[in-house]
């Protein structure tokens, strides 16, 4: 951070004596994304004189502050901004600062995953949702996701682009679960990552059409009977590549009749859409199914057109020479038949100088030698019907001499070639005859020949024929020679398909899922179509071949008339054309005739929208008299219904985008002559969920944006922002406001001072308040400012009615639930705290116990009354005890004795991470840090008496069905302690303490503060059986929290606990290196006195059984101790973990 040294430069001024202002330039680097403050002091005024862009800046005597930039935004990536200043000793300046905006590489963040569920029995590679994220300055696209540790990759796997599927089957029950860590990382390896939790759901069978795809033999029509799984829906034809084979009446789906040759793709597809209302309250069903049809092939038609291949024709007859001998192959069979297949065909012939071979080689039987016209009959079967056809076989002097074979073959072209550009030249073996050329065939009128050159006559195009035949023949007099080919045509993508002029469409308001719509009109036929805007709550869908259909229920006239889609075409083979589609909305309920509109009875209520994290209460109302009111269907567990007032609970957004939730609600009239008994209309409602502006990853106020007082009333406003970075604190101040002299702050605490309502016209007063983001140390380097403007509202005292009772809404309702879910948590955290500082006095008590234990019993602690003298003979001993006491002596010594110890002082380090499971689905994870001091001595022999003072912190993230949050206690304790030791019998233990504590909640500016007192007293005994310790012990535990009043919890809560505890505890200590090790096991059972039922979110049950493991290592004063605990319900599945470090020393 810059140190500006306007002081100094003023001095060299006033020293100088110049008259003038001084032109002072300075530089300073802006991280993007943040405000960059360039700070000043020392100014008496200040004001503007030129800039880049005045816009970005902000002015104040205390600095200069450049807006937030983004880097990849800017042009110019300097700004700089001239001001005029006079020091606070008078002397002028002029100051030029420039301002260099640097690129900050981020990490992605907002990982998020579109499902979170999968059904119990889901096989290997079902894919249960996609993650993403976001990366300000990466193409969202371009992030990588990866499993970030062994457990994600022993069940999960996950494709580059944030596929997530299971890897084997789902094993588990239903409300199991699995623990997934998503990496996303941008291209430039920064990156983040997130754990996910996978919820095992029960698998269901989803709503389905059970037909199943048929066949029918060509030219019948087929009759499907339409069936679902559940029976009672309704279908309609949604679409499909021939839907218009195809006709719906009822739940009979017809085909019509086809011939089997009419197209080689002999298969026909419709979509069907069936619909069911639900039951029992449950939301509408819908699911769309494709049912294809085969066409199966009759044996109608006989073979036609016998050919023999290979042959040599002169003039139409079969040319051989005389000189071929038995089985010479002439030629080889085919036919054609349209319903049968080429290898299924058989000939046949009764010809006695010919024969076929191997089904279709036509050979001679017997040598040919002399010339001769010959006939051979040729019949080709298909197995039921047969083509007879009769050919000329001319033998011929062998002197003769035939025809080359024609070598071309078939050829390709590219659509829209010119005409001018040759397509093939006839080509043939060498032979010393002239040839003529020539052309015939299916297609030969498309082509010209010229000499033996092939072209086109007009330029070929593939959407008007794919592919051409053509036979090319050369002759020498009645001798020729012919070859057929194909030639195909390469399509070309044109792009000249797009999209008619903008277009209107209208539906009826309240229309099932899957009802038309209308189809986008093109030019040109298009196979790809996408909604890209304007389709909220996604309303409508669009097929491949435009046909816009209702998507989601909720359409409402009274909400929204018309919509306006931007659709775009995205076929391959045409430009990326888009158009506006206004869909208009026609009004079904309250329209008609007057005596229509007077009889109908439907709700008024539109769809609403609110922020993610936001609680919704929305009216419901209808268009006359009253109602009552039923959910019937939709996501039902996302609202609750108290009489009118429906509210939508917070909801959090999945993946930072828009998210909507429909609601079906029913309402029925109260009785009302002037309407039909028992009219009731049903509606789908739509909440919109929409991003929280303060949920962007930026730094903001959170505080809300304005509030109100009665008048004459201080208000004392919390202020607080998002910025949850333990190394960073906030800073903040007053800047400037209309109202700034009606508002004083401390710290985080903004009061506006009491105020008449009629103190001036306008009753609400506004100030400018600034948070400055600081590093938390020496040098409280600044990092980011933001300003906010909030208002307070003076009441008019002759609106409120302080006699009228507030009759409570369902908004009041759910805040005051989940404020008193806050309460209960917090009292258990101040519970855990109080039950840890009370076993860590009663863990001093123990170690002074021990260690007594452990000296000799001639100094006894300093208590006894002198040195004991005896014998090590026994009758010696007992003689000289009967003479000392015969004569009033003793046989101690007195010695001087100290009758008190000096005060030892001690202090204990405490660190605990763990977790707990109360009843339900209530979790709670936390970690807790505590410090201990304390002083204690013995003032007698056996007693022990010490006083502490600890602090404990205790951060609880807490998951729940009223309450999720954080919650941050912070508690300190004043306690007094001590031991009536009883000889060989045990001691009697005691503690009592008092405690302060303020708990600060997560997403709230709001703080609860509570009151409590604590104390127990138990019996131990000290036993020891082959080097191992035993304690066992009976202990009365007695703590009382008093949990202050709030904003919403206007009255304080009292809560006394009493429980009885009977344990042991086992240790045993050895040497070890230079100081001493003890193992030692706790086990305990508690008993709740009073089991008043109250239900924490974190507490365990009435009855618990703890169990606590741990190591202690002494050397010297210097005790280190690690420990797990696991604390576990008796009468229900709760409990909790916990590992617990410790250190204590003694000053």
């Amino acid at each position: 951070m810059k140190t500006i040294k306007l002081f100094i430069i003023s001095v060299l001024l006033l020293s100088s004596f110049q008259a003038l202002a001084a032109l002072i330039t300075e530089r300073m680097n802006a991280v993007e994304n943040k405000d960059q403050v360039f700070r000043l002091h020392s100014i008496k005024t200040i004001s503007y004189a030129e800039s880049s862009d005045r816009e970005q800046f902000i002015i104040s005597k205390t600095g200069i502050t450049l807006k937030k930039q983004n880097y990849e935004a800017l042009d110019n990536k300097t700004l700089y901004i001239k001001v005029d200043i006079v020091l606070t000793d008078g002397v002028p300046l002029r100051l030029y600062v420039i301002f260099t905006v640097l690129d900050v590489a981020e990490a992605p963040k907002n990982i998020q995953l579109s499902n979170s569920t999968i059904e119990a029995g889901s096989v290997n590679g079902t894919v249960i949702g996609t993650a993403t994220a976001a990366d300000d300055d990466t193409n969202n696209a371009d992030l990588s996701y990866s499993l970030d540790d062994d457990t994600s990759n022993e069940y999960f796997s996950i494709t580059s682009k944030g596929e997530l599927s299971i890897k084997t089957k789902v094993n588990k029950k239903p409300g199991g679960n699995y623990l997934v860590k998503i990496n996303a990382s941008d291209p430039q390896n920064n990156s983040a990552s997130k754990m996910f939790e996978i919820t095992v759901t029960k698998a269901t069978p989803k709503f389905a059409i059970t037909t199943a795809d048929v066949s029918t033999p060509e030219n019948a029509d087929k009759v499907i009977n339409l069936t679902t799984n559940r029976g009672g829906a309704d279908f309609l034809i949604a679409g499909g590549a021939d839907e218009n084979k195809f006709s719906l009446s009822g739940t009979t789906l017809t085909f019509k009749a086809t011939d089997f040759e009419a197209r080689d793709d002999k298969t026909y597809s419709v979509e069907i859409t069936a619909n069911r209302a639900g039951t029992n309250g449950g939301a509408n069903e819908h699911t769309t199914k494709t049912i294809t049809v085969t066409v199966t092939d009759l044996d109608d038609e006989a073979p036609t057109d016998i050919q023999i291949n290979d042959a040599v024709f002169i003039d139409g007859y079969v040319s051989l020479a005389d000189d071929k001998g038995a089985n010479f192959l002439i030629g080889t069979l085919t036919a054609t038949d349209i319903d049968t297949a080429d290898n299924e065909l058989t000939f046949t012939t009764t010809s006695t100088d010919f024969k076929i071979v191997n089904n279709n080689e036509l050979r001679t039987k017997h040598p040919l030698t002399t010339t001769a016209l010959k006939h051979v009959t040729i019949t080709a079967s298909d197995g039921t019907r047969s083509f007879d056809k009769t050919f000329a076989i001319k033998v011929v002097a062998s002197s003769q001499v035939f025809l080359p074979e024609i070598t071309n073959t078939d050829v390709s072209v590219v659509e829209n070639s010119s005409t001018d550009i040759p397509l093939l030249t006839i080509a043939h073996g060498k032979t010393d005859k002239s040839i003529q050329y020539s052309i015939s065939g299916r297609d030969k009128d498309f082509f010209n020949l010229k000499d033996r050159v092939v072209s086109f006559k007009n330029s070929p195009d593939y959407e008007s024929k794919p592919s051409y035949s053509l036979t090319l023949e050369i002759k020498n007099g009645f001798l020729a020679r012919d070859k057929t080919i194909t030639i195909t045509i390469i399509n070309l993508k044109e792009k000249t398909i797009s999209i008619a002029a903008d277009q209107t469409m209208s539906v009826n308001e309240r229309s099932q899922v899957n009802t038309p719509v209308g189809t986008v009109a093109t030019t040109g036929i298009v196979t790809g179509f996408e909604i890209t805007a304007g389709n909220s709550n996604n309303f409508f869908k669009i097929s491949p071949t435009g046909k816009i259909q209702v998507a989601g229920a909720g359409l409402n006239y009274e909400s929204k008339q018309n919509y306006t889609l931007t659709v775009k075409i995205t076929d391959d083979d045409a430009e990326a054309k888009t158009a506006q589609i206004i869909i208009q909305i026609n009004r079904t309920r309250g329209a008609g005739t007057l005596d229509e509109r007077l009889l109908a009875f439907f709700i008024t209520t539109n769809n609403v929208s609110t922020l993610e994290n936001t609680s919704k209460v929305i009216t419901l109302a209808v268009n006359a008299g009253s109602a009552t009111f039923d959910i019937t269907g939709g996501d039902a567990d996302k609202f609750t219904l108290n009489g009118n007032k429906l509210t939508f609970k917070a909801t959090a957004l999945k993946d930072g985008n828009d998210a909507t939730y429909r609601i079906n609600i029913k309402a029925t009239k109260v009785f009302d002559l002037h309407f039909p008994l028992f009219a009731t209309d049903e509606q789908t409602l739509v909440v919109t969920v929409t991003n929280n502006p303060d949920n962007d990853g930026k730094f903001h106020i959170t505080t809300a944006d304005a509030f109100s007082t009665p008048e004459n009333t201080n208000k004392v406003i919390t202020l607080a922002t998002n910025n949850k970075d333990p190394l960073m604190y906030n800073v903040f101040e007053i800047i400037d406001g209309e109202d700034a002299n009606k508002f004083t702050l401390k710290g985080d605490e903004l009061t506006f001072k009491a105020t008449a309502f009629k103190a001036r016209n306008n009753a609400t007063y506004r100030v400018n308040i600034r948070a400055t983001k600081v590093e938390n140390n020496i040098i409280n380097f600044f990092v980011e400012a933001v300003e906010k403007t909030l208002t307070v509202t003076v009441i008019n005292p002759n609106t409120v009615n302080t006699n009228a009772a507030k009759l409570p809404s369902v908004e009041d309702d759910n805040t005051k639930v989940t404020a008193r879910a806050v309460r209960k948590e917090s009292k258990t955290a101040s519970k855990t705290l109080l039950a840890k500082t009370g076993k860590t006095l009663r863990a001093r008590l123990s170690h002074i116990r021990h260690k007594n234990q452990q000296k000799s019993s001639f100094s006894a602690n300093g208590f006894v009354s002198g040195i004991q003298v005896s014998f090590a003979d026994s009758q010696t001993n007992s003689f000289i005890n009967r003479v000392l006491s015969a004569n009033g002596l003793s046989n101690v010594i007195p010695i001087s004795s100290r009758k008190v110890e000096r005060w030892d002082i001690w202090t204990k380090a405490k660190v605990v991470i763990g977790k707990s499971n109360g009843s339900g689905a209530n979790k709670t994870k936390f970690n807790l840090k505590s410090l201990n001091i304390g002083m204690d001595r013995r003032i007698a022999q056996d007693k022990i008496i010490g006083f502490a003072l600890g602090l404990g912190k205790q951060d609880r993230t807490a998951t729940g069905s009223d309450f999720s949050g954080d919650i941050d206690t912070t508690q300190y304790t004043l306690s007094s302690y001590g031991a009536l030791e009883l000889s060989n019998k045990g001691s009697i233990e005691a503690v009592l303490g008092v405690a302060k504590a303020t708990h600060d909640i997560s997403n709230s500016a709001d703080q609860d503060n509570s009151n409590g007192f604590f104390a127990s007293i138990a019996y131990r005994a000290d036993l020891q059986t082959q080097s191992v310790d035993l304690s066992p012990f009976i202990r009365y535990d007695i703590n009382r929290i008093k949990m202050k009043a709030n904003d919403i919890l206007t009255s304080s809560e009292t809560n006394t606990d009493e429980a009885i505890a009977l344990g042991i505890d086992i240790s045993k200590t050895a040497n070890y290196k230079e100081g001493q090790l003890t193992r030692f096991v706790s086990l305990e059972y508690k008993s709740d006195l009073r089991r008043d039922g109250n239900d924490y979110l974190s507490k365990n049950a009435e009855q618990e059984v703890s169990v606590k493991l741990g190591l202690d290592y002494q050397q010297d004063d210097i005790i280190t101790s690690v420990s797990y605990e696991r604390i576990q319900s008796t009468n229900n599945k709760a409990h909790s973990n916990g590992i617990e470090g410790t250190i204590r020393w003694k000053f």
